[in-house]
């Protein structure tokens, strides 16, 4: 599970320094007439959500597929102990069976 966490950490900080690095070279500056300058903005801000909202959805997912693999982990985990359980009271069973034929035959 640790894993994941990482993969999840490192998406976040690869977005982060991505978004600081194209805020810093896209925005706007003197250089460009100030008539461009709400252009810009706009379609900074634009890139900014859908970013975030594709972060988002990746983290959606891979919580989801974490969650998915917990749960069938727990689920073998379960399944595995009721087998146990039934395959012990089968062989006591079974062992109680083979005791009372052979003590039937020497009868």
């Amino acid at each position: 599970m640790k894993t994941p966490e990482k993969q999840i950490k490192k998406q976040f900080q690869d977005t982060c320094g991505a978004k600081q690095a194209v805020q810093s070279s896209e925005e706007p500056s003197e250089v460009s007439p100030k008539s461009d300058h709400k252009a810009i903005l706009k379609s900074l801000k634009e890139e900014q959500t859908r970013k975030l909202a594709q972060l988002a959805e990746q983290y959606e997912q891979s919580i989801n597929q974490m969650m998915t693999s917990h749960s069938i982990e727990d689920k073998l985990v379960s399944l595995h102990k009721e087998w146990t359980e039934k395959s012990s009271i089968y062989l006591s069973v079974r062992s109680e069976n083979w005791r009372c034929l052979i003590q039937r035959v020497h009868d």
